[in-house]
């Protein structure tokens, strides 16, 4: 596809973890968290080592997916999220559990959008994508 210097899934998800990192810095007192959402996503408020999992391991299931990104061939980012689903599923029974299904409830977790983690760790991935893409 001719991409000059392209990022690997795991250059990717180790960048996108040495920036959860930086969620367990002290915070900056410019930051204003007095509103009650922003409250809900004050840095003392993010489990930080769930973050750095979730990091680690978001894009786990693109090893047997592929990188679908929206300018795929559109029938196939409409299968985007059946198709990791079944990675991950297929991941976690080589694995075995726990650890197998620790990973696909991060990867569940990361993709429903239900935690504050799971909201920052998409909010590192679009700012990761949006640096590999200038």
């Amino acid at each position: 596809r001719q991409v000059p210097l392209p990022e690997s899934d795991s250059d990717h998800m180790h960048r996108c973890a040495m920036c959860a990192l930086l969620v367990s810095q002290p915070v900056d007192p410019r930051d204003d968290y007095t509103s009650t959402t922003a409250s809900s996503f004050h840095p003392s408020k993010v489990d930080v080592t769930r973050l750095l999992r979730m990091a680690v391991t978001h894009d786990l299931c693109e090893a047997l997916a592929g990188d679908i990104t929206p300018f795929c061939d559109p029938t196939l980012v409409a299968s985007k999220h059946d198709k990791e689903k079944q990675a991950m599923e297929a991941i976690r029974k080589v694995v075995g559990d726990p650890l197998g299904e620790e990973l696909f409830n991060l990867w569940k977790e990361y993709e429903e959008l239900s935690t504050v983690e799971a909201i920052y760790c998409k909010d590192i991935e679009y700012v990761m994508r949006a640096i590999d893409n200038s």
